[in-house]
């Protein structure tokens, strides 16, 4: 099963080396996309809190850059173990707290609004994944930085994983913010052409026993 599919190019990817893949996401839109594309995987619609399958349905759980903005842990972890069968693991990388710090401070510096991107800690997702009664196998947590040419090429990169999709509205920018954030961003990297981007990735390998 891979969780928050989108479009499905991993579901793809696992179907090519062997796997029965199901892809699940909450965006009709992306799964109509998914089916265009792709024709071995299941693509069904549903959500992470509430996965529309039965129980101890799946030996492997897959989930990519999808659950960073997951309010309650706790309901994923669950879901989670429910579909998962006996001895099945859980492959997880997830956004976690720590990320877009540098986009963070450039909206202090440049005296806008910080944005509604609440993302839950490493410890929390541990937290709940422990509750459901998974076992933590493996937790790796690193720091990837991304840079960009430019203001907007950076603010549709923190869109692109879905920030502002969530029900959280954003603050909206005028172009003189954009102005604002530009020129605070570049003063900070000291590279005007070279806007860094940080996502802090916490990787999980769970265990079902």
């Amino acid at each position: 099963l891979d969780i928050g599919c989108g479009t499905g190019i991993h579901t793809q990817t696992l179907a090519n080396k062997g796997a029965a893949a199901t892809g699940v996401d909450i965006a009709e839109g992306m799964l109509a996309q998914a089916r265009k594309m792709y024709s071995d995987p299941i693509f069904v619609e549903g959500s992470a809190v509430d996965l529309p399958f039965s129980d101890s349905q799946f030996s492997t759980v897959f989930s990519s850059m999808a659950l960073q903005w997951v309010s309650d842990t706790g309901l994923v972890a669950n879901e989670i173990a429910r579909v998962l069968e006996k001895s099945g693991i859980a492959e997880l990388a997830i956004m976690v707290a720590g990320s877009f710090s540098e986009l963070k401070t450039a909206r202090k510096v440049a005296q806008l609004p910080q944005a509604e991107t609440y993302m839950p800690t490493t410890a929390q997702w541990v937290n709940g994944f422990k509750q459901s009664g998974l076992s933590l196998q493996r937790v790796i947590t690193k720091d990837y930085v991304d840079t960009h040419c430019d203001i907007m090429s950076l603010l549709r990169s923190v869109k692109g994983v879905g920030a502002g999709e969530t029900g959280r509205k954003q603050p909206p920018l005028t172009r003189r913010d954009i102005k604002k954030l530009a020129m605070a961003y570049s003063n900070m990297s000291g590279v005007e052409s070279k806007l860094p981007l940080t996502y802090r990735v916490s990787h999980f390998r769970l265990e079902k026993r």
